[in-house]
């Protein structure tokens, strides 16, 4: 225990000190990957860091450090690559205490993993609590003469995965399902049996009651509740080659920080079979982000385009967000971290267009909180230009003369026809058999994101050459938005259709017996396609650029 931020005496005791909250384990099976729970229960719920410490030897009044073999230390207490080129040094988390490594080589025997968790309180450290943990890697002995004992498998959610994260809004629930499976047969061929046992200082103590927690509502599990066995003095769902059960939390504003930030909480599961003599286990966490009105509406940066003259920037929100919104924050720079460089006061308004070109990117909301009754705010990641959230494959290929773009994962395509710099109407599949000869790309745009392929050269089979094309005269280009168009002689019917950069038409205008006329762009500053289709079926296109 250390004095508090006054210096007081610590006694009587200000603070009850970390507990650690599962039983190691010592046999551990060599070749396999090999988790490790640290982890503390506090019940305060103060912030806790894990890390590792030295071992020491007696006395206790003046210890000294334990020396560890040539090849080890105490934060590196596991053989390591220098033994054997697969293995995976040991770390640990030191948000959750989980520890992580797998041993395929190196000497036998046994190893001393010293862990030390540090708690602070108002960024203050007010205790540290340590923990030896022997550990012993054996080969562990097969099922029958050559099937390994496979370790248990997490799913949450109904999705294989280890370290399930959640983000949510004070108030939210939160319910998924949890299951454990184990496919094996024991030695006498019947399913082996999985156990789940869980730990979190959110969970209700016996994991029913919703009131039994530090700061209720309590998490708790529902459909299969656990069952306490005192053998081993924890709660636990068994069963054959498979135990299930289903996560329930209620958050509410006392989830949050006092100062009504986001509050981080830390589910904790393990699951082992029956394999004898040394049972497989498997430990992992469920992460769980309790946050103000809107964190599951924070920002997210779609892309950021590279256009020749500025940098567009485009990002995403929950709806949700839009009943608390006050204004997104803009910030960039060319090295972090970013001033603001603008903010909009529209919820409607994604976009951002940047005419310095700036490196990096930052897109942050300022709502009003519904828990603290103050605005909060609410951020993306820092982005470099560039990023793509959805990242594109813009290869292509040729054969028999279509031409395919390899992104089969895009939202749509278009494509474009490089020698007339504008795109072709009505093209929008995955392949393209072009008409006439030249070069030609594809625009794909995924989520919010578009970019182009490189351009391909066709020669196709009965070419069929667009001389309308060749006597149509735009200009200025770029424009403030005002187009003039010259025709070489008057068409009696002329239709004007005008896309946006992802090839959605968002002006359409028709003229009659007209030779020259003016076309007003009424979209925003820009990349735009017009096509001209004459009465006659002729087409003509032009990029234009509005500033």
């Amino acid at each position: 225990m250390y004095p508090d931020r006054n210096s007081s005496n610590i006694y009587p005791c200000i603070n009850s000190s970390p507990i650690f909250s599962a039983v190691p384990t010592i046999p551990k099976c060599k070749n396999f990957y090999i988790t490790m729970n640290q982890s503390v229960n506090d019940k305060e719920q103060d912030l806790v860091v894990y890390d590792w410490d030295r071992a020491y030897d007696i006395p206790a009044s003046n210890p000294t450090p334990r020396q560890y073999a040539l090849g080890f230390n105490y934060n590196n207490p596991t053989p390591d690559q220098s033994f054997d080129s697969t293995n995976i040094p040991t770390t640990i988390d030191k948000e959750t205490g989980i520890i992580k490594y797998a041993v395929y080589g190196g000497p036998r025997g046994g190893y001393l993993l010293v862990n030390r968790v540090d708690e602070y309180r108002d960024g203050q450290k007010i205790s540290s609590i340590f923990r030896e943990s022997p550990v012993f890697l054996i080969d562990c002995p097969p099922i029958d003469s050559v099937t390994p004992n496979s370790q248990p498998e997490f799913y949450f959610d109904n999705i294989k995965q280890n370290e399930y994260e959640i983000a949510v809004e004070a108030g939210d629930k939160v319910e998924f399902p949890v299951q454990v499976v184990d496919n094996d047969s024991g030695a006498t061929g019947l399913p082996q049996e999985v156990t789940l046992f869980t730990s979190g200082n959110q969970f209700a103590a016996d994991f029913v009651d919703t009131i039994n927690c530090a700061t209720p509502p309590c998490a708790v599990l529902k459909n299969n509740v656990p069952q306490y066995d005192s053998s081993r003095n924890r709660y636990q769902v068994s069963g054959n080659n498979l135990a299930s059960t289903n996560f329930e939390w209620q958050t509410n504003c006392g989830h949050l920080n006092a100062d009504g930030s986001q509050k981080t909480y830390y589910f904790y599961f393990s699951a082992k079979d029956d394999h004898c003599p040394v049972p497989q286990q498997v430990n992992t966490y469920v992460k769980v982000t309790v946050g103000a009105e809107g964190i599951k509406g924070a920002p997210k940066v779609e892309c950021i385009e590279e256009l020749s003259s500025n940098n567009q920037i485009t990002w995403s929100a929950g709806q949700d967000l839009a009943n608390s919104f006050n204004k997104w924050i803009i910030y960039a720079g060319n090295t972090p971290p970013l001033p603001i460089v603008d903010s909009i006061a529209n919820f409607n308004v994604m976009t951002y267009v940047d005419n310095h070109k700036f490196t990096y990117y930052q897109v942050k909301a300022n709502v009003n909180s519904s828990c603290n009754n103050q605005s909060v705010t609410l951020e993306s990641p820092i982005r470099r230009s560039g990023y793509q959230r959805y990242l594109i494959n813009v290869s292509i290929s040729d054969t028999n003369r279509i031409i395919t773009a390899q992104d089969s994962t895009a939202n749509s395509y278009q494509w474009y026809d490089c020698n007339a710099d504008t795109i072709i109407t009505d093209s929008t599949r995955q392949s393209f058999a072009p008409q006439d000869s030249g070069y030609y790309a594809a625009i794909i745009t995924k989520g919010y994101c578009s970019d182009t392929t490189d351009c391909v050269r066709i020669f196709p089979v009965g070419l069929n050459e667009n001389r309308f094309q060749q006597t149509v005269r735009f200009y200025p280009n770029p424009s403030s938005g005002l187009v003039n168009i010259e025709l070489a002689e008057e068409q009696q019917s002329l239709q004007i259709k005008v896309r946006n950069i992802h090839g959605q038409l968002v002006q359409e205008e028709q003229f009659v017996k007209q030779g020259n006329l003016q076309l007003q762009i009424t979209g925003k500053a820009g990349i735009y396609f017009i096509e001209l289709v004459t009465g006659n079926g002729e087409r003509a296109n032009v990029k234009v650029i509005k500033r």
